[in-house]
């Protein structure tokens, strides 16, 4: 996607998704050091450190080619992540 605020869009629409299905899974996982996390929830760990690669890429390619206006695209990757998260778990409740 060449557009950036659409490929964010469209990542966090997908996001969205994920942490609807998963909340429960996803805040458990908040209370393990990462080192620490249990066999069979190394996976849901492994996704996100992914998702954070994907929404990265995507940042770092808009700031790059001058559409978004950003010094650092990875704690802007995890700025928006964190905020889909937290805004899902508050509003889910």
């Amino acid at each position: 996607m060449e557009n950036p605020f659409k490929a964010i869009l469209f990542f966090l629409e997908k996001r969205t998704g994920f942490i609807t299905r998963h909340h429960n899974i996803l805040e458990f996982l908040k209370s393990f050091i990462p080192s620490k996390i249990p066999a069979t929830l190394q996976r849901f760990y492994q996704l996100r450190k992914r998702e954070l690669q994907r929404l990265t890429h995507i940042v770092d390619k808009g700031a790059r080619s001058g559409v978004l206006k950003i010094k650092d695209p990875q704690t802007e990757a995890i700025l928006h992540g964190e905020s889909t998260e937290s805004k899902l778990f508050v509003f889910d409740r």
